[in-house]
Formats: C-alpha cells, sequence, structure tokens
C-alpha cells in the first residue's frame, strides 16, 4: 500500500478513536462489557463458521462442472483467499487470483475454467448482496425522516448501484465489452502487479502490459464459460439458496452481538445498517473496509436510537469474531498452503 493510502487510513482510524472515545460514556461502556453473554458470542462464531462453509460448500459445487474436489481440501484454499480479500483495498477482490492459483496446484485443471468458476461462484453473492443493499438504501431513504443533503447522497447511492448491477448484467450477457476501456480498472491491475503479496502470482509477467493482457485474455473467455453455465437453471437455483443461506447466518452473527450485550435488535434496522456499512467499506481504499465499516455502522445504529455504547461494543465484537476467522484462520491457511505448495 502507498505512504498516502497509509496516512489516510490512519487519518480515518484516529478519527473513529476520537468520535467513540470523545461521545462514549466509558463507565456505560464497561458495563455492558462485562456483562456479555458468552453463549450469544459462541453463537456470532457458529454462525460465522456456518457462512464460510455455505460459501466453500458454493464453491465446490461450482468446482464440479470441472473438476471434483474433497471439501475439506478446498476450505483452506478458500480461507486463504478471504485472508488476501481483508489486506487488499477494494471490494474483496484480491483474494480470487490465490484461490485460482493454489487450487490449480494441486488440480491441474485449466486456470482460466478455474479461475472463470470461482469469479462466478463470487457473481451470486454480487446480485444477492446488491439487492440487499438497494433494498437497504431505498427504505431509508424514503421511509426514515432524513434530512435532504443526506437523502440526495443516498438517492445518488441508489444510482451506483443500479450501474453497477447493469454493468454486470451487460458484461456477462456476451457482449463485445472489454475491461482494457476501464482507467479504474487499470489502476487496479496496477496496484496488484506492483503489490508485494501478488509478486509470485504473476511474477512470470516482466510487463505490466504483459500482465493486463493476460487479465483481459482471461476475463473474455470466462465470459463464454459462464454464459453456458447460466444456462444450467438447477445449477443457478442452487447457488442462489445456499447464497442466500451464508447471507443468513452473516447477518444472523451480527444479531448474536447485538444480543451478546443484551440488546434486541429490529432485524430491518440490522439489514439496514449492515448493507449499507458493508457496502460503502467495499467502495473504500482501505484493506477489509477497516475503520470506515465500524465508523459507519455505529453512525447508523446510533441514528436509528440504539445507544452509542450498545452500539459500538455490539460492532466491535461482530468485527473481532469474523477477524478470528478472515485473519486468524485465513493467515494460518496461506501459511499452510505456502509450506505445501510453493
Amino acid at each position: 500500500m502507498k505512504l498516502k493510502y497509509k496516512i489516510a487510513l490512519m487519518i480515518v482510524l484516529f478519527g473513529v478513536l476520537y468520535y467513540i472515545f470523545h461521545k462514549l460514556d466509558l463507565e456505560r461502556f464497561y458495563g455492558h462489557f462485562i456483562n456479555i453473554r458468552i453463549e450469544y458470542v459462541v453463537y456470532a462464531f457458529i454462525s460465522f463458521l456456518i457462512y464460510f462453509l455455505l460459501w466453500n460448500l458454493r464453491w465446490k459445487i461450482s468446482l464440479l462442472k470441472l473438476v471434483r474436489t474433497r471439501f475439506l481440501k478446498l476450505f483452506p484454499i478458500l480461507m486463504a483467499g478471504v485472508f488476501v480479500n481483508n489486506i487488499t483495498p477494494g471490494a474483496g477482490t484480491g483474494g480470487e487470483p490465490v484461490r485460482v492459483y493454489y487450487l490449480a496446484k494441486f488440480t491441474k485443471a485449466n486456470r482460466t475454467n478455474l479461475f472463470a468458476l470461482t469469479i462466478l461462484e463470487k457473481l451470486f453473492s454480487t446480485f444477492i448482496f446488491g439487492a440487499l443493499v438497494f433494498f437497504s438504501v431505498f427504505f431509508v431513504t424514503f421511509f426514515v425522516d432524513l434530512d435532504i443533503v443526506l437523502k440526495s447522497i443516498l438517492l445518488t447511492l441508489i444510482c451506483l448501484i443500479a450501474i453497477i448491477i447493469a454493468f454486470l448484467l451487460i458484461f456477462y450477457s456476451g457482449s463485445k465489452f472489454s475491461f482494457r476501456s476501464i482507467f479504474l480498472f487499470n489502476r487496479i491491475l496496477k496496484l496488484f502487479y506492483n503489490s508485494r503479496i501478488f509478486t509470485k502470482f504473476i511474477k512470470k509477467y516482466k510487463t505490466f502490459d504483459g500482465f493486463k493482457n493476460f487479465v483481459n485474455k482471461e476475463i473474455d473467455n470466462s465470459k463464454i464459460f459462464i454464459k453456458g453455465l447460466m444456462n444450467n437453471k438447477r445449477f443457478v437455483f442452487i447457488s442462489l439458496f445456499i447464497t442466500l443461506a451464508l447471507w443468513f447466518f452473516n447477518y444472523m452473527a451480527v444479531y448474536y452481538s447485538f444480543m451478546a450485550v443484551g440488546f434486541e435488535i429490529k432485524l430491518i434496522e440490522l439489514l439496514v445498517v449492515y448493507s449499507i456499512s458493508t457496502f460503502v467499506a467495499d467502495l473504500s481504499i482501505f484493506p477489509g473496509g477497516i475503520g470506515l465499516m465500524e465508523a459507519v455502522s455505529i453512525g447508523m445504529y446510533n441514528a436509528f436510537g440504539i445507544p452509542l455504547e450498545i452500539a459500538t461494543l455490539a460492532t466491535l465484537l461482530n468485527r473481532v469474531v469474523y477477524y478470528f476467522y478472515a485473519l486468524g484462520i485465513g493467515y494460518v491457511s496461506l501459511a499452510y498452503l505456502h509450506f505445501k505448495y510453493d
């Protein structure tokens, strides 16, 4: 990460810390903290575990179109990808090349098709989550009393989501559209190419143009492969059903985090806040949206009338549980794969 991004990240993190400690009633916060109900923390851990297991199942089902793999052998590869997603900027895209790299190591399958299937299984999450975010922003815009400036921002966000969904539909409809024409995409590729994290995955490309041409070729080839799979209605239905289930357990982990601090949050508030904060974090330049997601979540929960101390503690608890898997188990998985295959 470039120095200017590190500085920006530090400013955001210190800003969040200042906001929290300036507004928090620390005595009340400590009172909630020492009374955390451990059984609900365990439920949150279980919910996130089921979330990642279902994600792994969806990926395994997608791969059946190309190669048979054992569920448990696939899981560390998924978690290694999740780890990289959370230490690279953007909407969790850095982990997919890592997943394909290690999967190709022991399956010997065609990397283009592996890449296509990996992108496809994540595409299901994109559509489901996009619908949830669209609903959340629509609900807040038209059913929550907000000032005109904030409503204008949210209406802009609705348009942005619609554009993203339309872009994905056009891209996978078989059009002649090429990523080569997108400036932002080239910037992201440049970031990956110059990142030390990806050195071993792209070291055979001596120039950035060579790497960029390879990525565009892989994407163009994958579009053909994906279009054929999307015609399989049974495959699409099963994948969408699993995606709905895994997102359900993701939201349940948030619910149990609030229950752990003795607050029963309304489900509509949970859905709206967690969806919007996750979406905003995905659009940020900060790895895993760290700092920004927490700030947006706490602020929106508080705007819905949830006490700041409870909103802060529940949000931090949820992120700790999530990072236990994403960074903890994810790092161990990446280290294991590096030791075994590299």
